[in-house]
């Protein structure tokens, strides 16, 4: 039997909110440095941001000539007209970007810190804060099912959609209906496809317990949100923006399909040639998920409504893999709807950093180790390694085949493992040896290395300082790693080269007329416009794809596709490849 010696003043200080406070303060500074160092550099490189939209709006005499970058569909987000408002006001979009990339930081885990409270009340301090630091800092969530790349702080509307949508979830927790109904709204308002996924899931939740709001309310409540979110839709959207207007509807499936990112995750082959990328770490978070959800003892209302939310997400996200492949119908799959998995990640993840954190203190030491190793893994290498996740699970699984006592959740956590094995048998009688990178992670040398580390150190601090010093130990060496991370993040960008095309803007603004047409190079995406301010003749991706994806305009397709016609290159043959390049 483990002895257990008083609490160090390390081990207070976990439940301290001051010093919490001020860990997190440290990193909330780290995570917009690393998100705004050398702004103007990155976005004269990358482009495709408010500052061009705005001088777009405010000086159009300035871009007369330009050939539309897809920016423009900013206008349909109400978070991003704050950008022409400060404007107005005299604050340039260069200067207001940085200051809402903190205010995206700062809403973003004050929802999640408020998620947390109200799904795992119980839970120390130092949890919310690992699920903030998860969150905003951590490739902990960059396993959605829409390949899109998290964190993703960049000044848009993104965080701002996920962050109103968890406190409309958290409303709808706590029987707040018309409160969920204004944030869900202004939710739809920002990004309407993550809005509308926020509603389902509050709606799923509501159903567990349909009584617990008056109907009256809840009728005030849909009333409430079909008014603000109808309004919304009717002022900016069109029949074109929904559907593939004039451009035929196999045509619009055939270029989204070579150049979409986000829609079609199965034939960018994240299930087959590359399911190490998205797929395996999502299923070990599941595996985990299961792991540690509240057993039957202290299952609350609470937890029954995150499960019914949980599995009308995961429901979506199975909806909108098969229409990606199935249904030729370019509306649905305009809503993405696989990235509702998103959501299934913030709501897990509470559950699944409780879960690692009191395994922290168990008895067996092994579990202490391998449950570390999995809490920083997301620093390391993609998050929540497969084989980890198993060797952690298994007393679950040794509890059924051995008969003992085992509960509905064992049997479960059983049946996912088997999966997984089942799926990594099929992965490499198909030859797919990728597959089994994140399942034997001793090909991840750090991750060989970081296990050796808590192994010794899960042996030893528990030993002579008690089985807390490992969760003081794991909280610092998250925050290192954090901060680690997130300087490695800023410092890897090709500094140089967008140095350059900054200048040489900077150079056009100054030195030629504001009519002045430029025909930059057609593989940067997408910068020139917004310190330039001057019109472009375009780029490739935005002749085939961005400047009609989200409005349909035939116009712009048929003009896009004379423009690359100039090239005289067959566009046929990179339309047919699979994954597409």
């Amino acid at each position: 039997m483990n002895r257990v010696l008083p609490s160090s003043p390390v081990n207070s200080a976990l439940s301290s909110p001051p010093i919490i406070a001020s860990l997190l303060g440290v990193i909330f500074i780290a995570v917009w440095w690393s998100n705004t160092y050398e702004t103007d550099a990155v976005l004269a490189l990358k482009g495709y941001s408010p500052i061009a939209w705005v001088y777009q709006m405010a000086h159009p005499g300035n871009f007369v000539l330009d050939f539309p970058s897809g920016a423009e569909n900013y206008r349909m987000s109400a978070f991003m007209h704050i950008y022409p408002a400060a404007y107005r006001l005299g604050i340039s979009p260069e200067v207001l970007l940085p200051v809402v990339v903190a205010f995206e930081i700062v809403l973003l885990s004050f929802a999640m810190f408020a998620l947390c409270r109200v799904l795992a009340p119980d839970a120390p301090l130092a949890v919310p804060a690992v699920v903030i630091v998860y969150v905003i800092a951590s490739t902990a969530r960059d396993i959605n099912l829409a390949n899109f790349p998290q964190p993703y702080l960049t000044g848009q509307y993104y965080n701002i959609a996920d962050a109103l949508r968890i406190l409309g979830i958290v409303m709808v927790l706590k029987n707040r209906a018309l409160f969920a109904a204004i944030l869900f709204a202004g939710s739809f308002a920002t990004h309407p496809t993550m809005g509308l996924m926020g509603v389902a899931c509050g709606v799923a939740m509501q159903l567990m317990r349909p009584r617990e709001i008056p109907p009256r309310q809840i009728l005030a409540a849909a009333t409430l949100f079909l008014l603000i979110a109808g309004g919304w839709l009717l002022v900016q959207f069109g029949a074109a923006t929904v559907s593939a207007g004039q451009i035929p509807v196999h045509v619009w499936i055939e270029m989204t399909r070579a150049f979409n990112y986000h829609w079609y995750t199965v034939d960018n082959g994240f299930f087959t040639i590359n399911p190490q990328q998205f797929f395996l770490p999502f299923l070990s978070f599941l595996l985990l998920l299961a792991y540690y959800w509240p057993k039957d003892a202290v299952r609350s209302e609470i937890s029954k409504k995150a499960l019914a939310g949980i599995l009308a997400m995961l429901g979506l996200s199975l909806a909108g893999l098969a229409i990606s492949v199935f249904v030729p119908f370019p509306f649905l799959i305009k809503l993405a709807l696989h990235r509702a998995n998103d959501l299934v990640l913030f709501i897990g993840l509470v559950y699944v950093v409780n879960g690692l954190w009191r395994d922290l203190t168990v008895d067996a030491w092994w579990q202490r180790a391998i449950a570390a190793t999995v809490l920083v893994s997301p620093w390391f290498v993609r998050p929540f390694p497969l084989i980890v996740s198993v060797i952690l699970v298994s007393p679950a699984c040794l509890r059924v085949l051995g008969r003992r006592s085992a509960s509905t959740g064992d049997r479960i956590v059983t049946a996912l493992v088997l999966g997984a094995i089942l799926i990594i048998g099929l992965y490499k009688a198909a030859g797919i040896w990728a597959a089994l990178s994140p399942f034997d992670f001793f090909r991840a040398p750090q991750m060989l290395w970081l296990l050796t580390l808590f192994l010794l150190a899960g042996a030893l601090f528990a030993r002579r300082f008690g089985r807390q010093s490992v969760q003081a130990l794991v909280l610092v060496a998250a925050l290192a790693l954090a901060l680690n991370w997130l300087n490695d993040r800023a410092e890897t960008r090709n500094m140089a080269r967008a140095r350059d095309y900054l200048n040489a803007q900077v150079w056009a603004r100054e030195h030629t007329s504001n009519s002045a047409l430029f025909m930059t190079d057609p593989t940067i995406y997408y910068g020139w416009r917004d310190y330039s301010r001057r019109s472009s003749f375009g780029n490739l991706r935005e002749w085939l794809h961005t400047s009609w994806l989200y409005d349909s305009h035939f116009d712009r397709f048929q003009e896009g596709m004379r423009r690359f016609g100039e090239f005289n290159i067959d566009l046929k043959p990179y339309l047919e490849l699979r994954p597409p390049i």
